[in-house]
């Protein structure tokens, strides 16, 4: 990768990094509502938001793939496109449960990464880029 594609990929990276660690705020947030105070209104609220973060990160990235080596922007278009169309049903049902599910696979497993957080780790193996963290 050239010295631009670097730094555009690192800004596709931070943005998934930004939107992927929104999402685990908002799940904490809904089950925290769910848990304390049995807040269903917040609960589904906050997994609503999630949902759409995801069903808009097709068009959230689009901008920063422009430029980019075309083999990393076709994955990542794709993956993203996989993440928003998966998301979409959950929406249009309004289930929380499948809301909630989003990114889990069946045998999750506390602690572990979920699907965006894995691909974005792929991500940073394939096109070698260190995590800053």
């Amino acid at each position: 990768m050239s010295n631009k594609d670097q730094q555009q990929f690192s800004a596709v990276l931070d943005a998934l990094r930004k939107i992927a660690a929104e999402i685990r705020s908002l799940e904490a947030e809904a089950h925290k509502a769910l848990l304390e105070s049995n807040d269903t209104a917040v609960y589904r609220k906050k997994l609503n938001e999630k949902t759409l973060l995801l069903m808009d990160l097709p068009e959230t990235l689009e901008p920063l793939l422009e430029g980019l080596e075309r083999k990393a922007a076709e994955e990542i278009r794709a993956e993203a496109a996989t993440f928003a169309k998966r998301a979409e049903p959950a929406l249009s049902l309004s289930s929380s449960f499948y809301m909630s599910a989003l990114l889990y696979p069946a045998d999750y497993k506390e602690g572990e990464k979920n699907d965006l957080e894995k691909f974005i780790e792929r991500l940073q193996v394939r096109y070698h880029r260190p995590d800053p963290s």
